[in-house]
């Protein structure tokens, strides 16, 4: 629901009923349509394409197709931040991996698992209380 209200200085106020979502490498709003849900076109990612993806950008890092993960991510267009928590995520541990897809560890993004800053599985495991 959209509302449009004059301030008592002269401003407008606009007040526009969303949700910020976050998804694999951008955050977007989702606006409810007329029936009080959410807007279609605007989906969540899976992580199993995340890790698909970040397996593809790391191959084109790897060969030489790209120099840097600037000139990736600019030809991409996202932005390198993202790029570069997406870029850790090959080197997940495949017990968290398979934890995630499994639905056994609930918070299935890019933000909480592409900042684990070990690359030591053992330090990952302890990091997410992960025996």
């Amino acid at each position: 629901m959209v509302t449009v209200s004059r301030l008592d200085n002269g401003n407008v106020l606009v007040h526009v009923d969303c949700v910020l979502k976050s998804g694999a490498v951008r955050q977007y709003f989702v606006t409810p349509d007329a029936k009080g849900g959410a807007a279609e076109g605007v989906d969540d990612v899976p992580f199993v394409q995340i890790l698909g993806r970040a397996q593809r950008w790391k191959t084109l890092l790897a060969t030489g197709a790209y120099k840097s993960k600037s000139a990736l991510a600019k030809a991409l267009g996202v932005d390198k931040a993202n790029l570069t928590s997406v870029l850790r995520l090959p080197y997940l541990s495949p017990v968290i991996v398979e934890k995630v897809l499994s639905g056994e560890l609930a918070d299935a993004s890019v933000r909480r698992y592409g900042r684990l800053a070990s690359p030591f599985w053992y330090d990952q495991h302890k990091a997410l209380g992960i025996e």
